[in-house]
């Protein structure tokens, strides 16, 4: 199972990425890694693909065949990275809930709790860097916005389920969550409950991931359970 969703996560990053109507690769291959924990995000920016996970673990490769290790993990997790605004941004847990960085190799930390919240879903558009996770309570919806990456202010929510995942589209934020939650803010800086039906994507179990291609539909990967 980490494999499937680390896979569907992958290719929905390279077919966002994608010139619009282009063909996904058909052949891949594994790379070597300098890393044995389990990675959970990836971001490009600047030239540079940014790879997140486990233990704090943080890779960095210019072209997606050769990575690097910048620094040794810590015991937290971290669970999402973006780009925008010439910094990279990785959400996780507790000492590193919110990190950034200019070049993928030197993070600062920019927030820190000791409660339950974490950065599950993390996208960057019209200025604005979004994340959504997992609040201070179980069960409980987290959402945070910035501008720079450096600065954070907690938004409100109009759920109480946990979110898993965010993207930015044309003039639109959508996060989807547990429980089939979906909610979208067509507003930078606010997220307002989307009426969705059945036929459109609702499901019983947890959606975890969206991406936005440049055919501007939702791809999203639901994970049952």
């Amino acid at each position: 199972m980490k494999f499937s969703r680390a896979c569907f996560g992958l290719i929905a990053f390279i077919a966002a990425a994608l010139p619009a109507f282009a063909a996904l690769p058909e052949v891949w291959q594994v790379r070597s890694s300098p890393a044995s924990n389990d990675l959970t995000a990836i971001a490009y920016g600047n030239g540079l693909f940014v790879a997140v996970g486990r233990q704090t673990t943080i890779l960095v490769s210019s072209n997606g065949t050769h990575w690097a290790q910048p620094s040794a993990g810590a015991t937290d997790d971290l669970y999402s990275a973006a780009h925008g605004n010439g910094r990279f941004a990785a959400g996780g847990q507790q000492s590193h809930l919110l990190q950034s960085s200019t070049d993928g190799v030197n993070w600062g930390n920019r927030m820190t709790v000791t409660d339950l919240r974490s950065i599950f879903g993390l996208t960057y558009g019209n200025g604005l860097f979004v994340g959504v996770g997992l609040g201070s309570e179980e069960f409980s919806t987290y959402i945070v916005t910035s501008p720079n990456a450096a600065t954070w202010t907690a938004q409100g929510s109009p759920t109480i389920r946990v979110l898993r995942g965010v993207a930015r589209g044309t003039n639109v934020f959508v996060a989807v969550g547990d429980n089939g939650t979906i909610i979208s803010s067509p507003r930078r800086h606010r997220l307002d409950v989307a009426q969705f039906d059945h036929g459109r994507g609702v499901a019983s179990g947890n959606l975890s991931s969206i991406a936005i291609p440049c055919l501007r539909r939702f791809w999203n990967c639901a994970c049952l359970g």
